[in-house]
């Protein structure tokens, strides 16, 4: 079996449909429970460390309105999962293989824009924040976070607000001192994605067929972007975003 296969076949008290066997993730109800008028939440969580899943099921468990969780270990599966599952809230760790979890934020969020995700990192530098929720992620976590600070956060995400973690608000009010991190935070989020296709290889005319928009657009974006970045080819965009540690953490390159 693969690191990230898991083997379920539990299936949800309100829905007749099964969870296949090795289908990558693993789909989990509390025994006995019971809706009594509260809202019974689907929970995704996408982390590539077992451990940090089985924390966050301990954590969920003991959450009232939770009524089911299902798992994926990397972007490409929880991508194929949120295809044929909806899901309430999903629990997104920036620093993923393959796939970044940025990018897989920026993904769901395109296809999905309703969804409600509440990113989790372990990166100090939280030079992505804005731009993360100008695209539509409802909150920002550190995994070092205690279990009552989650629960806040899922409230608060289930209702409506956006919850950001006490130093990411910090970090916010006050600004990076770092003038590489500065740069970054100018761009918006639509540059920032554009930026991180472009540094994946993409070229102008990928990039539109895969965001949906026109090869001018891309283009447009990406000259404004190379300007606030102050640089002027594709390869002074490489340089200076591996000057950048949040931006290696963050795209698992």
């Amino acid at each position: 079996m693969n690191p990230g296969d898991v083997s379920a076949t539990e299936t949800n008290q309100n829905s007749d449909r099964a969870v296949p066997a090795n289908s990558g993730y693993e789909s989990a109800m509390r025994p006995g429970r019971v809706c009594r008028g509260n809202p019974q939440w689907s929970v995704l969580i996408v982390d590539d460390h077992e451990l940090v899943r089985v924390g966050m099921r301990r954590i969920l468990e003991d959450v009232e309105s939770i009524g089911r969780f299902v798992e994926a270990a990397n972007g490409e599966r929880a991508l194929e999962l949120a295809r044929h599952d909806r899901f309430d809230l999903i629990f997104l760790d920036l620093s993923l293989p393959g796939i970044s979890g940025l990018e897989t934020a920026m993904e769901l969020l395109r296809r999905w824009p309703e969804v409600r995700i509440i990113v989790l990192t372990a990166v100090r530098e939280f030079t992505f924040t804005r731009q993360l929720v100008d695209l539509g992620v409802k909150g920002y976590l550190t995994k070092d976070c205690d279990p009552e600070q989650m629960e806040k956060a899922i409230y608060d995400v289930m209702a409506g607000r956006v919850y950001l973690a006490p130093q990411v608000a910090q970090q916010l009010a006050v600004g990076l001192p770092d003038p590489v991190e500065k740069l970054f935070r100018t761009l918006t989020a639509r540059e920032t994605e554009i930026v991180l296709l472009t540094f994946r290889g993409l070229r102008n005319r990928q990039i539109a067929e895969r965001l949906f928009i026109s090869e001018k657009t891309v283009s447009t974006h990406r000259m404004k972007a190379l300007e606030k970045l102050e640089v002027k080819s594709t390869a002074e965009l490489t340089r200076l975003l591996h000057k950048l540690d949040a931006w290696d953490q963050l795209t698992g390159l």
